[in-house]
């Protein structure tokens, strides 16, 4: 599993309250008003957070391009002291996201990846699935109508039993599936619907995976040592900081009920 990535919240970094925090650090079990607005201004920059992961706007950045369900899902807060909060994310590219990234060859990863095969005359390639969204989708990028027609209308494409086993092109012992395989959206198809050489190569092979309610559409494609140099390169990506702008916005809103509570809790304990 990737190193989560995350974001500390400790009360030395909440000015407006610093100092008085700082005189009576001793006395904290005392403070239960400060402590439960804390919390509530965690729980909501969590909140915020999974909003912008969700495609929310996020200010001064916009919204993420391709909303990620898995990205939203692997946020999580939880406290680490008594005045110590982290919220983080555990998807292995939400620092990515947060911070932005150069732009990268893929093919450099094919040495090290588990799934890698070995093609008969050595060089080795991943089988790269994609899923796209059907119309109205708000999870992923929505194909066009015209493909979408196409597509909902093919037998469902499955996976048979469970998996074996085979020893991967780098050495790793990996699963081995098998599937029964059904309709694909053909070339001429698409081409018949009007669509676009762009559009063409995209969702060319299509296939429909899963059973009625629970539908995945996905293409593949394969990623190998021989591939066009400049091909599956990730290009670079803004730093996008949906966590640090959840955290500056929420405390926006939740810096007059903390210090609300913290005035409380002062004039309580020197009563």
């Amino acid at each position: 599993m990737a190193e989560a990535f995350s974001l500390s919240i400790a009360w030395l970094n909440l000015d407006s309250v610093r100092a008085e925090l700082e005189a009576v650090v001793l006395g904290l079990d005392v403070w239960h008003r400060t402590l439960a607005a804390l919390e509530g201004f965690v729980e909501d920059a969590h909140a915020t957070y999974v909003d912008y992961l969700n495609g929310a706007p996020i200010p001064g950045h916009g919204a993420l391009k391709n909303p990620s369900g898995r990205l939203a899902k692997g946020a999580y807060h939880d406290r680490k002291a008594l005045l110590t909060w982290a919220i983080g994310n555990s998807a292995d590219y939400a620092k990515a996201v947060e911070e932005g990234a150069p732009s990268y060859d893929m093919k450099q990863n094919l040495p090290s990846a588990p799934r890698a095969r070995r093609g008969k005359d050595g060089q080795l390639y991943l089988i790269i699935p994609f899923r796209h969204g059907a119309v109205n989708t708000t999870r992923l990028k929505a194909m066009p109508r015209a493909v979408y027609t196409l597509a909902k209308v093919m037998a469902h494409s499955r996976s048979l039993g469970s998996p074996a086993t085979r020893v991967s092109g780098t050495g790793w012992t990996v699963p081995k599936f098998h599937y029964q395989w059904q309709g694909r959206v053909s070339k001429k198809a698409l081409l018949g619907a009007g669509m676009s050489d762009s559009d063409v190569r995209r969702y060319q092979g299509m296939v429909r995976m899963g059973k009625s309610g629970q539908t995945t559409y996905l293409t593949f494609r394969v990623m190998s040592e021989k591939s066009k140099p400049g091909s599956w390169v990730r290009p670079a990506t803004p730093a996008m900081a949906p966590l640090e702008t959840a955290l500056e916005v929420s405390w926006t809103r939740a810096r007059p009920d903390v210090e609300r509570a913290l005035d409380a809790d002062l004039r309580e304990a020197l009563s």
